[in-house]
């Protein structure tokens, strides 16, 4: 029997032709697409996409990721699907896209607890293919033997298929967070449980990590032009590593990302003086656990 697939894609401000061919490289492999548009005062040129299986749903005003998903993952599930697929606005997917995150899942299903299959991904700005990354003896590493499916310790929302039952096991995407850490969070949770989030090379999808990418120590990092952005960053992390009730490894990994943005979001910045304040806010927010939006 057909696997029933119900993809939650969330829009915010969309260019309606990347739009249009996001949707069109998904709407034969799927069941229905459920959009949720994030878009102040609503995107009324959603009103003429053309195709059918599609639904959407107007917030009138941007809530956050989080909030965007978790309503159409519960509408989704009101229509007793067996999976949801997470998709950006902006991502084109293969014609076997979905069979190929299906046979990683068959794959393993038996004798693994998958939360979660995902792709590998290349950033647009560096065009570089983005390692997998897992936890041993208390240290995130990066792999880039990409041969098989491996168990992994996050990966972004974008592309990533979660069979139904999961969301009443490890539940939602926490709303507070509002943008940023939100995946990484969901995929730590579900590992907490012991869960596995399955990542398959067969399946490589290209994905904007940031505004632009700059190199930096002979790294390339991924910079975001809005400077809010590096806010939440900042904040999430903070609050995530001061409340959130993780691992000994999952706090080592955010201190040490608190440590790298701090200085990257103060030498990249324009104007130092407002980042600096910013910086402080992100900390003290992050702290006092102020969220949301």
């Amino acid at each position: 029997m057909k696997e029933k697939i119900y993809v939650v894609l969330v829009t915010y401000e969309p260019n309606i032709e990347t739009l249009n061919k996001c949707i069109n490289s998904l709407v034969s492999q799927v069941k229905k697409i459920i959009i949720v548009d994030n878009t102040p005062l609503r995107c009324k040129e959603l009103d003429f996409l053309n195709h059918k299986d599609i639904e959407i749903i107007y917030l009138n005003d941007n809530f956050g990721i989080a909030y965007a998903q978790n309503i159409g993952v519960k509408k989704a599930l009101s229509e007793n699907t067996d999976f949801v697929l997470f998709s950006d606005q902006d991502t084109i997917y293969g014609n076997d896209y979905i069979d190929k995150l299906l046979l990683c899942f068959n794959e393993y299903k038996n004798n693994k607890r998958i939360a979660a299959v995902a792709p590998v991904y290349r950033d647009i700005n560096s065009m570089e293919i983005q390692p997998m990354v897992y936890f041993k003896n208390l240290r995130l590493l990066k792999t880039y033997d990409l041969e098989k499916c491996e168990s992994v310790s996050h990966v972004i929302s974008s592309g990533m298929l979660i069979p139904s039952n999961i969301f009443s096991k490890v539940g939602y995407l926490q709303e507070e967070l509002f943008i940023d850490w939100v995946d990484t969070e969901w995929c730590w949770r579900a590992l907490l449980l012991n869960y596995e989030i399955l990542q398959t090379p067969k399946v490589i999808i290209e994905h904007e990590h940031g505004s632009y990418s700059k190199k930096l120590l002979g790294k390339n990092v991924p910079i975001h032009n809005n400077p809010m952005r590096n806010y939440y960053r900042l904040r999430n992390a903070t609050y995530m590593l001061i409340h959130s009730d993780l691992n000994l490894a999952m706090k080592l990994n955010l201190l040490k990302r608190i440590r790298t943005m701090i200085p990257i979001h103060f030498l990249t910045t324009k104007n130092k003086n407002e980042e600096i304040i910013r910086i402080f806010k992100s900390l003290k927010d992050g702290m006092i656990k102020k969220l949301g939006k």
